[in-house]
């Protein structure tokens, strides 16, 4: 923490003109420093963050070892970027063997509670990760590995089928992006950030709301045509 204070410190000193997007997890918001490691940061050009939020079920948040990442009040430490002139955007995995059909429906509540955006990926075990071998008696077998992408499900679920992840999350990411939500979320950054931070949150938001509508209408349009294959076949 320390260092990345003072890191952030002297580029705030020395770098003029830029401006960047971090990444990070919400312990650090929570550290008695947390003041100073977010006004450097601001100072030295950080817009927006996309922070690991993980899970919105507390059963998968254990089942990914990700509870200690969070700290003790995350929400908070969501609100207390905001208020230091820096959007936010949540990283949130779903559609694991703990989650249910209601925490596609939850990250949509969150998003507007907290009014942040997110980016909610399909739960994907990976090789060599204490997750894949724990996954490893329930993946479908046969899948080449560019399914392995955040966007398919590649395993068999206790309550939904890989179909109904896929949709579910489908259209979890078309419905978080309207222009109304996004103006609402760039509303809440507060005006220490202005007018980069709420440039930044437009310029990430919209496009990936256009982008995540267009491949919801994409896959609508293949699922009717191979619909309609199906049919004429019986026929």
């Amino acid at each position: 923490m320390n260092r990345s204070v003072e890191l952030y410190a002297e580029m705030a000193r020395s770098v003029r003109g830029k401006w960047w997007f971090g990444s990070g997890d919400l312990t650090s918001i929570q550290h008695p420093r947390s003041h100073e490691l977010l006004e450097n940061a601001r100072r030295a050009g950080l817009t927006a963050v996309l922070v690991g939020w993980e899970s919105n079920n507390q059963q998968s948040l254990q089942e990914y070892k990700a509870v200690t990442k969070q700290g003790r009040d995350r929400r908070d430490a969501i609100r207390k970027v905001r208020d230091h002139g820096i959007e936010v955007m949540l990283f949130i995995m779903v559609g694991g063997r703990q989650d249910v059909r209601e925490d596609f429906d939850g990250i949509r509540k969150l998003c507007d509670e907290l009014k942040v955006s997110a980016h909610p990926v399909m739960t994907t075990p990976f090789p060599g990760t204490e997750l894949y071998d724990l996954y490893r008696p329930h993946l479908i077998p046969g899948l080449d590995w560019d399914r392995y992408d955040g966007n398919h499900a590649v395993y068999e679920h206790p309550s939904m089928t890989p179909d109904e992840r896929e949709d579910a999350i489908v259209r979890l990411r078309a419905d978080l992006f309207s222009v109304p939500q996004i103006l609402e979320r760039m509303s809440q950054i507060s005006w220490k950030g202005f007018p980069m931070s709420h440039i930044t949150s437009w310029m990430v938001q919209y496009p990936q709301g256009r982008a995540f509508k267009e491949f919801a209408r994409e896959r609508e349009e293949m699922k009717g045509r191979e619909q309609g294959t199906g049919d004429r076949g019986k026929g």
